[in-house]
């Protein structure tokens, strides 16, 4: 957050004043702000501010948890949780939000008032969820700690986005072309390859593009319209992606379009 004298005279002073919350932060925090004045010399300016955050309850290395992996892997994390000012600490309760995704334990580390939380996902599936976990302290300073969680599960074979859409569209110039894309995605690295593609192909056509070479883990789907033969109005559809070396072998995308024809703009206008 900044504020600022709005006009300084000229050989005179103004002030900037460059604010940062702290809250959540802890160690060496550096932020910035860009100046813009009328100065013909000098039109903009950075500024910078650099603090190093101590906190009464320190969580290491990150004071927040992430865990990410794919669907069948063991995600786990652990976290390290002190006093930073040396006050023997203790942890007196634990909740959280997130029961239906995590499983956490608090395992104290003999007697130097640390703690290791133990943070373990159990989905099964694909999964996005944040949520937090809360800690009860005897510290009479910070008596309750709550730490951000943040978990992603991704699925094996990953489709980005999800679907195609291309909305509501005027039939583009003669020569002009018009794509989506959605990219296919092994997330464990491994080799996978389109063998077909199954879709109306009076109305769109679709091309499967490697990315990286031959044997590859990543493939563009490409998808254009045929406008010279989608009637006007709403057409959906699914391209069916029939795949080698992955489970499942096949993905299905769905698309969709609504086409204005010039007599639709025409009355409509």
């Amino acid at each position: 957050m900044a504020s600022f004298d709005q006009a300084i005279p000229p050989g005179g002073v103004g002030k900037i004043v460059l604010t940062v919350k702290t809250e959540g932060y802890q160690g060496r925090v550096t932020k910035s702000a860009l100046v813009r004045s009328n100065d013909p010399r000098q039109q903009s300016l950075s500024l910078s501010l650099a603090a190093d955050i101590r906190t009464y309850i320190v969580v290491e290395p990150v004071p927040r948890a992430v865990l990410q992996g794919v669907v069948g892997d063991d995600i786990r994390q652990v976290l390290q949780i002190r006093a930073g000012d040396g006050y023997p600490l203790q942890i007196r309760e634990t909740s959280t939000n997130m029961t239906q995704w995590l499983d956490y334990k608090v395992l104290s580390k003999g007697g130097n008032h640390q703690y290791d939380l133990e943070l373990r996902s159990k989905a099964q599936t694909q999964a996005s969820a944040g949520g937090y976990i809360r800690l009860v302290t005897n510290h009479p300073k910070k008596p309750e700690v709550t730490i951000p969680v943040q978990l992603r599960v991704r699925p094996e074979l990953e489709v980005l986005p999800p679907e195609i859409t291309f909305g509501r569209v005027t039939a583009p110039s003669s020569g002009e072309k018009m794509l989506r894309v959605v990219t296919l995605i092994d997330n464990r690295g491994k080799s996978i390859r389109v063998r077909d593609l199954k879709y109306n192909e009076k109305f769109f056509k679709a091309t499967a593009v490697p990315l990286g070479g031959e044997n590859t883990s990543r493939w563009r789907i490409e998808v254009e319209p045929r406008f010279d033969r989608l009637p006007g109005g709403g057409v959906t559809d699914i391209v069916v992606v029939k795949l080698d070396g992955t489970n499942p072998d096949e993905v299905k995308v769905p698309v969709s379009i609504t086409v204005q024809k010039e007599a639709q703009r025409s009355t409509t206008n």
